[in-house]
């Protein structure tokens, strides 16, 4: 995310990602998900309009917080992240 409003359509593939808790709940709550595909309209308003690009950072940072791919490295080699 670099602060640019990003329609997400649920679809079929979409549905399927959803089925995992995690996946369904980073997905789902960002701004502008759209469900419903006669709300596609609206959802392209607000993104034009009034979309607050750091609520839906601030939401997907919960889910990749700083260094992660660092600490997850660090992991995967065993040795602590710091080094």
């Amino acid at each position: 995310m670099f602060g640019i409003p990003s329609i997400l359509v649920e679809d079929e593939l979409q549905a399927y990602v959803n089925r995992w808790d995690v996946l369904e709940k980073m997905y789902t709550e960002l701004s502008l998900y759209c469900r419903e595909t006669d709300t596609l309209a609206l959802h392209m308003q607000r993104g034009l309009t009034d979309y607050d690009a750091a609520k839906d950072i601030a939401h997907l940072r919960q889910y990749f917080p700083d260094h992660n791919l660092t600490m997850i490295d660090a992991a995967v080699r065993g040795r602590d992240a710091k080094n």
